[in-house]
């Protein structure tokens, strides 16, 4: 609906007033001004304005004119501009419509697979939609919660999904309400405070933890499959060792694609990692650097690997982590492999580090992980029958460890 807004402008002693029209609709956006000796006359254009907008727009039905007052310090004497439409009297189908309109304006506000789910819960109209989406949001129970989930799940998904579709909705309470001062006692709780209880009767549950490890024979399969084909083509890029020390390094697959010679150190058995998820905390890169150990496996492909004269920021493979992850995916349905992931030899190198006798702090050095939650999860996973000691190398990590603290304390000493 268009609205206008009156503003006094003061130029040599003569004051004016300066009457700005706009309609936001997509069917006939505008945005024009005019200034007047009087009020009055400014008055009269704005609220001509007003109807002659609302004629070419076509609206099907007036919406009504709310009077609002601006403070002074912005010179503005009068506007008609509609005051905010939602009220805890809301539905939560318009809160959620409020979110989405925002993700519109902001691609990037939240996740694609959030606005699609919210988009589906709501339908297109009252009628299309779950019942859940016409409540008003200060009316919301845990029965009416129940009888959501309870209509999600006759439809064959799982409570994993229940309970991402329920987080979205408590979104766009929570995000709607925050950006609303008038909304100030609403917020997310409104749906979250009932997840415990319908966690407990099964409606809704926690995304599963994958656990997928190497089964026999896999990875010679794996390994062999991007050999031939690097054989085959003209493949520049040695994949075979990219998933070797995708395993052996532990380190997320945006870090290793990240590496470059100069960040190997093979005299002192070193690898230095620049973390891809930055922290609170630590605003620089150079602040957020990090050590691993370098041996093994790990350091014979990285030596076999290594080029002569390469320039030392040079890049150890050249290849983009969604191009890795597309050809892991392709040569595991080649080998009809079921349920195998890229990520997954991530946690493969991770259990296989605990089979080997490393404690979870040990571990933690390796996979720079602040806490040790995936660890822990990982830990309880491991078969028990790959549980060997490898003295060696615990007594390798365990001189990096010696070594690294006192090259510490005597930086410090200087």
């Amino acid at each position: 609906m268009a609205f206008y807004s009156i503003k006094e402008t003061n130029s040599n002693g003569i004051t004016k007033y300066k009457c700005r029209v706009r309609e936001k609709s997509a069917y006939y956006p505008h945005d024009s001004s005019r200034t007047f000796d009087s009020y009055d006359d400014a008055i009269d254009f704005g609220e001509s304005e007003k109807l002659r907008l609302g004629e070419l727009v076509q609206q099907s039905k007036q919406k009504g004119v709310n009077t609002k007052v601006v403070s002074a310090g912005h010179k503005i004497l009068f506007t008609n501009a509609e005051l905010p439409k939602l009220s805890e009297q809301s539905t939560l189908r318009e809160f959620v419509e409020e979110l989405l309109k925002e993700h519109e304006r902001s691609p990037k506000s939240f996740a694609k697979s959030t606005a699609s789910a919210l988009r589906h819960i709501i339908g297109d109209s009252p009628a299309d939609g779950y019942k859940l989406a016409n409540i008003k949001v200060v009316d919301i129970t845990y029965q009416s919660l129940e009888q959501f989930c309870r209509e999600r799940l006759s439809t064959g998904i799982k409570p994993q999904t229940v309970k991402l579709d329920l987080s979205a909705l408590a979104k766009a309470i929570g995000d709607v309400s925050a950006q609303n001062d008038h909304l100030s006692g609403l917020s997310k709780t409104q749906i979250t405070q009932h997840f415990e209880l319908l966690g407990k009767r099964g409606y809704i549950a926690k995304s599963g933890t994958r656990f997928r490890r190497l089964k026999k024979g896999e990875y010679r399969k794996i390994l062999r499959a991007f050999w031939k084909r690097q054989q085959s083509s003209r493949v520049t890029e040695n994949y075979v060792s990219l998933i070797v020390l995708y395993i052996e390094l532990t380190v997320r697959r945006s870090e290793l694609l990240e590496l470059t010679w100069s960040d190997v150190d093979f005299e002192n058995n070193l690898i230095t990692i620049t973390p891809n998820k930055p922290r609170s905390g630590e605003p620089n890169a150079e602040d957020r650097l990090r050590q691993m150990p370098l041996w093994g496996l790990a350091k014979k492909v990285l030596k076999k690997l290594k080029p002569i004269n390469v320039e030392p920021n040079a890049k150890i493979f050249n290849i983009k982590p969604g191009t890795i992850t597309s050809k892991f995916g392709v040569i595991v349905r080649l080998l009809a492999i079921d349920d195998l992931r890229l990520h997954d030899l991530r946690r493969e190198g991770v259990s296989r580090l605990l089979e080997q006798g490393f404690t979870k702090e040990q571990v933690k050095v390796f996979t720079g992980h602040k806490d040790s939650r995936m660890i822990d999860e990982v830990y309880q996973n491991i078969d028990a029958r790959n549980v060997v000691a490898n003295v060696e190398r615990l007594q390798n990590f365990q001189a990096f460890t010696l070594q690294a603290q006192l090259s510490t304390l005597n930086k410090q000493s200087e």
